[in-house]
């Protein structure tokens, strides 16, 4: 059975959560994220893990270094905990790709703080994103607009990278009151 080191950092804004993490498989290490409605914090976690679980190897032993350990305990026992439905989307990946977790925490460390603060960084882009999105943050359309704002956008987006970093600029022009 290969080794697989997961190091976890999650981020949670509103109802939405971001789960992102450095997946170790011998000398390859690749960072997935995983972005997903949930109604707390550690329901993201779980969700999130879940998801991360299903793009690993099966087979394998896996060591998932994670911010706290609201609810692994009871999970290597088998028992469920307060995220029933999360823990058992969560348990189910892990029967079905054969998968032994061995959960270690790492919240009273400083190891996981970069991954967190990536998966924040990401999760309130996405947010902004949303609310931009939202028909009801565009302004009533029966009103007649004082000036017109012209917006000239050049940049570019590193396409090979998960995170989709950019380098943008914006010249505004307005003409009016």
């Amino acid at each position: 059975m290969s080794k697989i080191k997961i190091k976890v950092g999650m981020s949670y804004v509103g109802a939405k959560g971001c789960v992102l993490a450095d997946v170790e498989d011998g000398s390859i290490t690749k960072t997935v994220f995983k972005i997903l409605e949930a109604k707390s914090p550690n329901e993201s976690l779980i969700l999130g893990l879940s998801e991360i679980l299903k793009s690993i190897s099966n087979n394998c032993n896996a060591e998932i270094f994670v911010q706290t350990n609201f609810g692994f305990k009871f999970l290597q026992n088998r028992k469920k905990w307060c995220n029933r439905d999360a823990g058992d989307v969560l348990l189910s990946v892990i029967d079905s790709k054969n998968i032994k977790v061995d959960f270690v925490d790492c919240s009273s460390t400083k190891e996981l703080e970069s991954l967190k603060s990536r998966a924040k960084s990401i999760l309130l882009k996405e947010v902004r994103l949303d609310n931009v999105r939202r028909e009801e943050n565009i302004p009533n359309a029966n009103i007649e607009p004082k000036s017109l704002v012209e917006i000239f956008i050049r940049g570019s987006v590193d396409t090979s990278s998960d995170l989709r970093n950019g380098k943008f600029i914006a010249l505004l022009s307005c003409k009016g009151d």
